[in-house]
């Protein structure tokens, strides 16, 4: 028993034994913590995976899947042949028939293509759509505080009238 009161007497008393045991139950702590955190993360995801499977709509998801593919691939041809036609137009063309099958491909293809994708469907639609619904965010936000302004006024001006003995610092003023 004495060995053992020894032994206890010099782990308490060395800073080094005493900073060696504290990072090793911080440790425990916070590796308990994860473990439990990654059992909770884990649990979710798996659900999640579950309800997933559960609720597959594999037409659904595949149309989808496709159209989405479909305006990638058509996007991804658009900046190609503008990446290539700008390309061309800074660096010239000195082959007649480099310049036939630039001029094919720029008017033919990459114009069409400019006009429906830029003009068409940024400028005037998503510009457009984007400035009404900026300025319908305005409208309701100003009718919003127009309405709350009228009961502000009211309440600000009957205040007074619910608690006529105490003297309110508008009145001190005056």
């Amino acid at each position: 028993m004495d060995n053992l009161g020894d032994k206890i007497r010099k782990a308490v008393t060395s800073w080094k034994n005493i900073i060696k045991w504290t990072k090793r139950f911080v440790g425990l702590l916070i590796t308990g913590a994860l473990l439990w955190v990654t059992y909770y993360v884990v649990n979710l995801i798996g659900r999640g995976v579950l309800w997933c499977i559960d609720n597959w709509n594999g037409e659904n998801v595949l149309f989808r899947l496709t159209i989405v593919g479909i305006i990638a691939a058509f996007i991804g041809v658009f900046f190609a042949l503008r990446a290539w036609a700008l390309y061309m137009g800074k660096h010239g063309t000195k082959l007649w028939y480099v310049k036939a099958i630039y001029l094919f491909f720029y008017w033919v293809v990459f114009m069409p293509l400019k006009i429906i994708l830029y003009h068409f469907l940024w400028q005037l639609i998503l510009t457009n759509l984007w400035w009404l619904i900026e300025k319908g965010a305005k409208i309701i936000w100003g009718t919003l505080l127009g309405f709350l302004g009228i009961f502000g006024e009211y309440f600000g001006a009957s205040y007074t009238d619910y608690c006529p003995g105490v003297i309110w610092e508008e009145e001190k003023s005056e």
